[in-house]
C-alpha cells in the first residue's frame, strides 16, 4: 500500500478509535507514529482535524469533511484492486465471515459446499459468535462481513438488509401443539422457558413481547448455546423462542414441534454488516449472496402460513 494510502487509513483509525493508541493498535503501527502523521497532515494543510484530550480525541467539523471522502478513497481503492480478481479461474485467498449460531445451523452448510465446489482454491473461515462480538470484529477489520440482528448503525460500519424471519415457538415433538400452526403465548399457560442471556441482545426484545403478548412464564433458564438450548426443549420439557430461519419442514418432522407466534407476530430483521472503509472482497461478497439465497429458500415456508 502506497504511503498516501496509509497515511489515509491512520486517519481513518483515529477517528473512528477516537485515540490514536487505539488507532496505532488496530493498524499495527505505533502510536507516536500515528500521531506524527496527523500533526505533519494538520500542518501541511493548515487546518486542525482534532481535539486533544488527556486521553482521547475528538474530530473537529474540518476533520468529520475529511473522514467521509476518505472512506470513499479507501473504498474506489478496494474495489479498483478487486476487479484483477474477476479475470481468474475462480476464487484464490481467504475470506473471513461472521454468523450467529441460529444462522449457521442450517443457510450455512448448503450455502458454504456450494461456494467450495466452484471455488476450490479459496480458504472460508467462519467464526461462529453473538452478534456484539461479531460486531467488534467487524469493526476493528477481523472479518470481512458478519450477519446479525439489525440495529442502530454504528460508527465505521456500512449495513445492509439480508433477511427478515418470523420468531417460532419451539417445542418437543411430545407437544400438543399442532405442528407450523400460529399460537398466541397468553394461551399456553405458564411456561418454562430458555432465554439467551442478559448480554444477548435477543434477550431484550424476548423480554418485551412475554409483556405485550401476556405470556405467563412460570421459570427462565438462561443459556446462548443453541445445542444446549436445543437439547433441553428435547429432554427437559423446555420452551424456546427462535427465529424461523433456523428450521426447515424436514427438520420439523422428526424432533421438535414449531410454531410461528401471533397475535402479535414478532420478527427479527437480520443485516450484512462489513467495515465502511474497505470494499468487500469480491469472493466474501459472492459468498453472501449465496448465504442471502439459502435463508430465503429456508424462509419462503413461512410465507403462506403468516398471511
Amino acid at each position: 500500500m502506497s504511503d498516501s494510502l496509509r497515511g489515509i487509513r491512520l486517519f481513518v483509525a483515529a477517528y473512528e478509535e477516537r485515540s490514536f493508541t487505539a488507532a496505532a493498535r488496530r493498524e499495527n503501527a505505533t502510536q507516536s507514529g500515528v500521531s506524527q502523521h496527523i500533526r505533519r497532515l494538520e500542518e501541511t494543510s493548515g487546518v486542525q482535524l482534532f481535539s486533544r484530550g488527556t486521553s482521547s480525541v475528538s474530530p473537529t467539523p474540518a476533520g468529520d469533511g475529511y473522514y467521509k471522502k476518505c472512506l470513499e478513497i479507501l473504498r474506489v481503492h478496494e474495489e479498483a484492486s478487486a476487479i484483477l480478481e474477476r479475470y481468474g479461474r475462480g476464487f484464490v485467498g481467504e475470506i473471513k465471515i461472521g454468523l450467529m449460531p441460529t444462522l449457521s445451523r442450517r443457510a450455512l452448510a448448503p450455502a458454504l459446499s456450494r461456494f467450495l465446489e466452484s471455488n476450490p482454491n479459496i480458504v472460508v473461515r467462519v467464526n461462529e459468535a453473538e452478534s456484539a462480538i461479531l460486531t467488534e470484529a467487524v469493526q476493528a477489520g477481523d472479518l470481512d462481513f458478519a450477519v446479525v440482528p439489525a440495529f442502530d448503525s454504528p460508527m465505521g460500519l456500512r449495513v445492509r438488509r439480508l433477511l427478515r424471519t418470523p420468531e417460532v415457538l419451539v417445542s418437543s415433538k411430545a407437544s400438543t401443539l399442532e405442528p407450523m400452526a400460529p399460537v398466541r403465548l397468553r394461551d399456553l399457560g405458564p411456561m418454562k422457558i430458555v432465554v439467551p442471556q442478559n448480554q444477548n441482545t435477543r434477550r431484550t426484545t424476548l423480554e418485551t413481547y412475554f409483556v405485550s403478548s401476556g405470556a405467563q412464564i412460570e421459570r427462565f433458564v438462561e443459556l446462548d448455546a443453541i445445542l444446549g438450548t436445543l437439547d433441553m426443549v428435547l429432554y427437559g420439557n423446555w420452551l424456546t423462542i427462535l427465529p424461523g430461519v433456523m428450521f426447515t419442514p424436514l427438520n420439523n418432522q422428526d424432533r421438535f414441534t414449531v410454531n410461528p407466534l401471533c397475535d402479535p407476530p414478532l420478527f427479527t430483521e437480520l443485516v450484512v454488516i462489513e467495515p465502511a472503509r474497505r470494499s468487500m472482497q469480491v469472493a466474501a461478497e459472492a459468498f453472501s449472496e449465496l448465504l442471502k439465497a439459502e435463508t430465503e429458500r429456508i424462509n419462503s415456508i413461512w410465507d403462506g402460513i403468516l398471511r
